[in-house]
């Protein structure tokens, strides 16, 4: 993801949110640096430094301790954006927010599209607590929508859900 002076000076006296920094490369590390040291960053062609008061959040889908310690990331970058560490367990771990991201994504896709109907069933809760899914979240929107948009303008059960998503087949939704 590239932070252009222009994307730094837009968050001024807010929020950059930098996504995947595992995968920054370790000049453009530098460059975060001195961005979070020194509240500014050069603009291309030395036009001088964009003004750049911001708060910082990163996202990486890895242990960015682990690449620190391989030496693949910048331990100082890390220490100054480790101010409020928070680690978000994978889907599958956390059982009890299965029903509520699902009911959200279907009222979601419902109001979208504007077909696909949705059946409240006070036990579906318990139905979708044990299944393996998805790593992420964003893995399980998209699958509750190709689900939606095979089904469109039927009822969709929540109950029944999980009988209706693929079992083993990636390919069953395609």
């Amino acid at each position: 993801l590239p932070i252009t002076p222009s994307k730094i000076e837009l968050a001024h006296t807010g929020s950059l949110f930098v996504n995947n920094i595992n995968y920054l490369a370790l000049d453009l590390q530098d460059r975060l640096l001195d961005l979070i040291e020194h509240q500014a960053c050069e603009r291309p062609g030395g036009s001088g430094p964009a003004r750049a008061d911001v708060r910082i959040i990163a996202a990486a889908n890895q242990n960015v301790k682990t690449l620190v310690d391989a030496r693949l990331f910048r331990e100082d970058l890390h220490t100054r954006l480790s101010v409020l560490p928070l680690s978000l367990p994978l889907l599958y771990k956390r059982g009890e927010d299965i029903g509520l991201l699902l009911e959200h994504f279907l009222k979601h896709k419902a109001r979208r599209n504007g077909a696909t109907r949705i059946e409240r069933s006070t036990d579906a809760q318990p139905t979708l607590m044990p299944r393996d899914w998805p790593s992420s979240v964003r893995e399980f929107e998209h699958l509750v929508g190709r689900l939606c948009n095979r089904h469109q303008g039927q009822t969709l059960p929540i109950a029944d859900l999980p009988e209706m998503l693929p079992q083993d087949d990636p390919n069953a939704y395609d």
